[in-house]
C-alpha cells in the first residue's frame, strides 16, 4: 500500500512537471516590442524564439490571461534600453494569443 502511494505521488509530480513551463535555453537580447493592444497583450522578439509547443515561431506572446503583462513590459523595456539579456518561460504544451508561444514569465539577467 505504501509503495503504491509513493509511486502514485511520483507519477503525479512527474506529470505536473511535464505540463509546466520551460525556460529558453539561451539568454537573448530583446529586439522588438509590440504593445498597446486593447486586451493588454504584448508581442516581442528576443533572439531565436524558444518554441517547445510547436506554435507560430516569429514572436513571443504575453497576455494578461496568463501573465503579469505590466511587469513583463517593464522588464522588456528595461532590457531593450540597457541591452540586457533575458530568458523567457513559455508553456511546453499550449500556444498563447494569436498562436505564438505562450509567455508566462521573464527573467532579466
Amino acid at each position: 500500500m505504501k509503495v503504491n502511494y509513493i509511486a502514485g505521488m511520483i507519477v503525479a509530480c512527474w506529470s505536473t512537471l511535464a505540463l509546466a513551463e520551460e525556460w529558453s535555453p539561451v539568454a537573448a537580447n530583446v529586439t522588438e516590442i509590440n504593445a498597446g493592444y486593447t486586451d493588454g497583450m504584448i508581442l516581442f522578439n528576443a533572439g531565436d524564439t524558444h518554441n517547445p509547443g510547436g506554435c507560430a515561431a516569429s514572436h513571443y506572446a504575453a497576455h494578461p490571461d496568463y501573465a503579469d503583462t505590466k511587469d513583463i513590459l517593464s522588464l522588456l523595456l528595461y532590457a531593450k534600453a540597457t541591452n540586457s539579456k533575458v530568458r523567457i518561460a513559455v508553456s511546453q504544451t499550449e500556444c498563447g494569443a494569436w498562436g505564438y508561444p505562450k509567455v508566462t514569465r521573464i527573467k532579466l539577467l
